[in-house]
């Protein structure tokens, strides 16, 4: 009898706990929400007559993620809510995992403007007089917690799993949505990251400019900060100089760009045509081959560059921009505008829909002979022209130091 009574209390003790995380969860969910309603019904009207200003042509895709962002978590609310309220065994793995894809969309599809909006919030504050300086920290902080929450689940999620049974019919869900979540708070990290980088580069000044104007060109599609390694012909610059740069590939060109001692300066070592440049991968290194680019340190000729990536969190993202597999045999791709990115998760060998805001990146590949070398290879880079929002690039970064 002793045994029976003490199998109904722990019964009751685990079932108190989940409800008590589930509880927390909702709670959660709740502020969330409210957190997107004041972005929505404040914010949004507050920046959007400044739609047309740099960094800010997003406000109006900000109306549309958050809308979803209240929908999608009200929509898990409801579901949590009756799970608590059925009497039933829990299944919040299986309601979490079967509302990932939405999270992941929404997620990407928000960090693709997220700090395009934190700098243009940051140089607006002087210009919008009736708003206290605690507002525009408070619509940022918000904003954040739009990529923050979903990054949370697996810790909630692992709390959860710590109080069921081995054989409770959620235990495999739940352990499934830990693990997506989880890859899913890596990956918005590493795109953050990214993306901080490209407003970064539009934040500085350029010495050394040849042609057009920068402001007359599309967003970068990505910028990664480099390590060059060597270069043919070792005359082009002074390698040990220039040894800091930042490679940032725009829609319609590619630049190299050379950290200065100045915070917000960068120097322009080169400029090419995307169809110009090729990649090869080899383990951690990066060749780049062009063709032909135009310089004020050379004249006009074809060059060889070999670099490694200063944050290594990038090469996979650098890779799947590319094209470029991870593979013992080499891929093919060819690059095509569209409006989805479809991006090859090699671990799980799933497509993992990646959105992107404007000008997008398709990739199909074609594998090559078994007898091809170990590495990967694009031979031509198309980023074709499609229009999208023009920035202007006057606006200094002091956070942008030389790394010496």
């Amino acid at each position: 009898m002793s045994q029976f009574v003490e199998a109904v209390f722990n019964y009751e003790k685990q079932h108190n706990d989940e409800n008590e995380i589930l509880l927390h969860i909702i709670e959660g969910e709740m502020r969330q929400i409210n957190e997107f309603k004041f972005l929505n019904d404040d914010f949004v009207p507050t920046f959007l007559p400044f739609s047309n200003e740099p960094y800010l042509h997003h406000v109006p895709h900000l109306k549309e993620i958050l809308e979803r962002a209240v929908n999608l978590h009200r929509s898990l609310t409801t579901k949590l809510e009756c799970a608590k309220s059925s009497g039933e065994p829990y299944f919040v793995g299986k309601i979490f995992l079967d509302l990932h894809p939405l999270f992941e969309h929404l997620i990407f599809d928000f960090i693709e403007i997220h700090s395009y909006l934190v700098q243009g919030i940051s140089l607006k504050e002087d210009q919008i007089p009736d708003k206290e300086p605690e507002y525009f920290s408070k619509v940022k902080e918000h904003l954040f917690s739009i990529i923050d929450r979903v990054n949370r689940y697996p810790i909630l999620l692992k709390e959860m799993e710590r109080y069921l049974e081995v054989e409770h019919l959620d235990k495999s869900s739940l352990l499934a949505a830990i693990h997506c979540y989880t890859v899913l708070a890596e990956r918005s990290a590493s795109l953050r990251k990214s993306k901080q980088c490209i407003i970064d580069v539009l934040s500085s000044n350029f010495s050394n400019w040849i042609g057009a104007p920068i402001s007359s060109m599309c967003d970068p599609v990505i910028c990664l900060r480099i390590t060059i390694i060597s270069l043919q012909p070792p005359t082009l610059f002074n390698l040990e100089q220039h040894k800091h740069s930042v490679l940032a590939l725009f829609p319609e060109a590619l630049l190299l760009l050379s950290l200065t001692t100045t915070p917000d300066l960068l120097d322009l070592l080169l400029r090419a045509p995307q169809q110009k440049a090729s990649f090869t991968v080899v383990d951690n290194d990066i060749l780049l081959a062009i063709s032909e680019a135009d310089s004020q340190h050379f004249e006009s000729q074809s060059l060889k560059l070999q670099f490694q990536l200063s944050d290594a969190d990038f090469m996979e993202q650098f890779m799947l921009l590319l094209g470029l597999n991870k593979s013992s045999h080499a891929n093919r791709f060819s690059c095509l505008t569209n409006n989805t990115f479809d991006a090859m998760d090699f671990e799980n060998k799933n497509l993992a829909k990646l959105p992107r805001d404007d000008s997008t990146i398709q990739l199909h590949s074609s594998t090559l002979p078994n007898d091809e070398p170990s590495k990967s290879v694009i031979t031509q880079t198309d980023f074709m022209q499609k229009p999208v929002a023009k920035k202007r690039f006057s606006y200094q970064n002091p956070s942008y130091h030389h790394p010496d």
